[in-house]
């Protein structure tokens, strides 16, 4: 009898183990970790509230810890706490092929089990693996018609994803997760409409976090899932397509394949911003000789800009506003996309002398490629060019592990002493050795906060 895809999938991700996983993806997965934890950093340290977190609805039954807080909530609520704060930062890795967000609806999930389960650092890094396979396996193949039928891929991707780390943590058998993925099918759900109001496209995600949390446990005490979930429907809704790409399943791991952000904003403006950096030093521009601003963008990138950048959440997603961020300030980090640099002079002249234009050459090789075109002339007559295919951080274009490291220290120096920040960056670097993660959630927390 012909397996389903869920079956397919359910089958390797419990036959795979630590040991049959090649050291330079563990690494990778080592770093996407450590990154996550940056963005959920960056978010804590912005003071956004938690809307999650501070739910009515949420049980006090204590099991996982909201990170950095140290608060103890049910495993599913608690990643779905992490995973808000961390998508509010809009500083996790992603995917140009998937469109989405793969750390946030991954690592959140796979740390509470974790917790519960008392793995150890091997188990957790293997799990994550894992999930990255099957979130992105199953984004590649519905991008980019998910976003074109007005659904947001990060949120429909989530469920299967969490599913599969809080399996094989849990020790689910192969039907088991057969289950818990079918199950996490049904629990897919969010619009690109949410984006216009912040807190409910952080929402939607930490939603399909939980849902597919909740997916693994239901699958363990027995309830079953529809067995052709993928082929008979999630893949006809949100794509177009009836099957995945599993023909190098365990010889080509995925999670390398997803891009690190360095500037804050959205990572479609990335290959502009990297574009007028280089200009600003290699070439000395300088905002006051400049005289005009031309940026070719893709269509995808289109999709997402917002005229004016009005409010922070705007400025995110508007690129006069960071290009002119990173030719004045030398670097676009999202501690800059401030109500103070969006009213300041020099900014708003700049924005004013720029404008943005989908260039169709650029969409001949999207999202193969996700460049831009940057074209700035000076008062003294002289016009400065640059095309970018990838901007910094792509696996094409990656960054290292010592700069990856740099963002995570600076992440948490607002919010942990430098001797905690520093046993958390050891401990993580050498995460396959530890025995468990008891030390490492002992760490995390705010020596302020009330356990």
């Amino acid at each position: 009898m012909t397996r389903t895809l869920i079956e397919h999938l359910a089958l390797f991700v419990n036959e795979t183990t630590a040991e049959k996983i090649p050291s330079d993806v563990k690494e990778k997965a080592k770093i996407r970790i450590m990154d996550f934890l940056a963005a959920l950093a960056m978010g804590m340290g912005s003071g956004v509230e938690n809307f999650v977190l501070n739910a009515p609805c949420i049980p006090s039954s204590p099991e996982a810890m909201v990170l950095f807080s140290g608060k103890l909530l049910p495993a599913a609520d608690a990643a779905a706490c992490n995973s808000y704060i961390a998508t509010s930062s809009g500083m996790e890795d992603g995917s140009r092929y998937a469109g989405a967000h793969p750390s946030s609806g991954i690592i959140p999930p796979a740390l509470a089990a974790a917790q519960i389960t008392g793995a150890s650092g091997e188990a957790l890094i293997a799990a994550i693996i894992l999930a990255y396979e099957v979130h992105l396996r199953i984004g590649y193949a519905i991008y980019p018609y998910v976003l074109q039928r007005g659904f947001h891929s990060s949120a429909i991707l989530a469920p299967p994803g969490a599913a599969t780390a809080v399996g094989k943590l849990m020790g689910l058998d192969a039907h088991e997760l057969s289950s818990a993925l079918s199950l996490a099918c049904l629990s897919s759900g969010g619009l690109v409409c949410a984006f216009d109001a912040y807190p409910a496209k952080c929402y939607q995600i930490a939603r399909a976090v939980k849902g597919g949390f909740e997916a693994a446990l239901l699958a363990k005490k027995g309830m079953p899932g529809p067995a052709r979930a993928l082929e008979e429907g999630f893949l006809k809704a949100y794509g177009n397509a009836q099957t995945l790409d599993l023909n190098d399943l365990g010889s080509r791991f995925l999670v390398g394949e997803s891009y690190l952000k360095l500037h804050g904003g959205c990572r479609h403006i990335h290959p502009a911003i990297d574009a007028v950096l280089d200009m600003r030093a290699t070439d000395a521009v300088k905002p006051e000789n400049v005289a005009e601003i031309f940026v070719g963008i893709t269509s995808a990138a289109h999709a997402m800009e917002r005229e004016n950048a009005g409010n922070h959440t705007d400025a995110r997603f508007n690129t006069p506003f960071l290009v002119a961020v990173a030719l004045k300030e030398g670097e676009v980090s999202d501690e800059q996309i401030t109500e103070a640099l969006l009213a300041d002079k020099t900014i708003k002249a700049l924005c004013t002398k720029t404008r943005v234009v989908v260039d169709p050459a650029l969409d001949v090789n999207f999202p193969a490629e996700r460049g831009a075109i940057v074209n700035i002339k000076l008062k003294d007559g002289r016009t400065i060019h640059r095309q970018l295919r990838f901007p910094l951080g792509e696996p094409e274009n990656p960054l290292s592990t010592e700069v990856v490291g740099k963002k995570f220290k600076k992440s948490l120096s607002g919010i942990l002493p430098s001797d905690k920040i520093g046993f958390i960056y050891d401990f993580l670097q050498n995460l396959e050795y530890q025995k468990n993660l008891v030390p490492f959630f002992n760490t995390i927390v705010k020596e302020t906060s009330n356990r």
